[in-house]
């Protein structure tokens, strides 16, 4: 018997679930309506939420891409990158890129020089409920709880509990035996609540054979798919593994690992419910760092647990918003050998633009402007010690190729150790898988030269 598939849309980073089918078809996504073509999945079955989520794509669009062919920098890959297309490319003229877009198109609503347009819908539909018939205490009331609010004024925490070092469980069975030879692992966390990162889970993926003790690279990455003002769970037996599989079929152990404050599906029956709550989870998030807490966490995991992982092998991945989570944790884990950021949200400040002085936003979401600032890469420039791949599309229509070259140059400004690798085609998320991942395993398992 067939089972459901999993895969992520590649117009809104939703994962769907799509019934089970030998045959390659098309279905839609129930989100952002793209067309999806998907192997061996019924075609007259609709794509449903697995792991709703709110993701970049509800963010306004990029300028007008720039026809400027970028070789990589840095270190260099062993192979050189795809030539680009004689293709036609919007031209790069200030005119066109300061030309405003349609103002009917929904997307142009907010970019930068406004408010973006989900967050009207937060302050229309979570703040504007709660504090008139409850006052402050209404917004108040959505906060999760075991959070001390205190926490969420200063600096991003990115300190680890030493009660939950001394209580990592260990490896346990195998959760999935891949085709490729993999096996997973799933391990949760049952540690007490309110401490950050104490209740998190991971998903460790083995390469097949017999390893001899630190022998192997180990990759740390978390999943995609959030605004970053929430965080994500991860569940048993999920079938999706394009982000996270390739690298342990090229020799590496990879930790897939969650995020403190996701958002429960349930919890999304409606925009309204989906507002109140993302901002209750998002002071967990905060108090995790946005992240950092549940990174290190893992990195602590893989040493203290996986015998053959190499301690100067440690490195940090992501696509979109993971990609942000994983230069965080670059930025704030000196363990941390390499970075690799796919599409991430290069400019986090400036992407939310306006939004950031709306005081009715601050009350929903304590000290996001701190909280914004400090973990947008484009700040974090001057704290990253280890050599970085950045990887953009041109074509990608959720972030600008214009922020990751402003966040290359910063970061080549600072004499940081950067690989910025740049394709013409494949989008926000096709590009990251081909030719993206392969590009990076190869970056990853080069030598490194200091």
């Amino acid at each position: 018997m067939l089972t459901p598939r999993t895969i992520r849309c590649g117009g809104c980073s939703q994962l769907l679930r799509v019934a089970p089918n030998p045959q390659p078809v098309q279905v839609q996504c129930p989100g952002c309506k793209s067309l999806l073509q998907v192997p061996g999945t019924a075609s007259t079955a609709a794509a449903t939420p697995a792991k709703p989520v709110v993701d970049f794509s509800n963010l306004p669009p990029p300028q007008v891409l720039r026809s400027v062919v970028e070789q990589p920098r840095g270190y260099r890959l062993p192979e050189p990158l795809p030539e680009p297309t004689s293709e036609p490319v919007a031209p790069s003229s200030r005119h066109s890129q300061d030309r405003p877009r349609n103002a009917d198109t929904p997307r142009h609503r907010g970019r930068r020089s406004g408010v973006p347009g989900w967050v009207y819908v937060l302050v229309v539909c979570f703040i504007g409920g709660p504090v008139l018939c409850c006052g402050g205490l209404g917004v108040v009331g959505f906060v999760a709880k075991n959070v001390d609010l205190a926490t969420l004024g200063g600096g991003l925490n990115t300190t680890v509990s030493p009660i939950l070092l001394t209580s990592l469980p260990e490896l346990g069975p195998v959760e999935q035996s891949l085709a490729s030879g993999v096996n997973t692992y799933f391990v949760q966390l049952t540690g007490p609540p309110g401490v950050a990162a104490s209740q998190m889970a991971m998903r460790v993926y083995l390469p097949p054979g017999d390893h001899a003790e630190g022998s192997l690279p180990c990759v740390l990455v978390a999943p995609a798919g959030t605004p970053l003002l929430h965080g994500a769970s991860l569940v048993r037996g999920e079938t999706y593994h394009d982000e996270t599989l390739p690298y342990a079929e090229a020799g590496m152990v990879v930790i897939q690992y969650s995020l403190d404050g996701p958002v429960p599906e349930e919890s999304r029956s409606g925009e309204e419910a989906s507002m109140q709550a993302i901002a209750s989870a998002y002071p967990q998030f905060r108090a995790a760092g946005g992240g950092i807490v549940n990174g290190k966490v893992a990195l602590e995991y893989a040493l203290a647990k996986l015998p053959m992982v190499d301690a100067q092998r440690l490195y940090s991945a992501g696509h979109s918003s993971a990609g942000n989570v994983a230069l965080l944790l670059a930025a704030h884990e000196f363990r941390v050998n390499r970075c690799v950021a796919f599409a991430a949200a290069w400019d986090f400040e400036s992407r939310l633009g306006d939004a950031l002085s709306d005081p009715s936003l601050s009350r929903a979401f304590p000290g996001i402007r701190s909280f914004v600032k400090q973990s947008s890469p484009m700040n974090l420039v001057d704290k990253i010690r280890c050599p970085v791949m950045a990887f953009q599309s041109r074509d990608d229509d959720n972030v600008p190729h214009a922020d990751a070259e402003k966040f290359i140059a910063k970061m080549e400004q600072a004499g940081q150790k950067v690989e910025f690798v740049s394709v013409t085609r494949g989008g926000h998320y096709d590009s990251m898988i081909d030719p993206g991942i392969g590009l990076a395993t190869r970056w990853l398992q080069q030598p490194r030269v200091d």
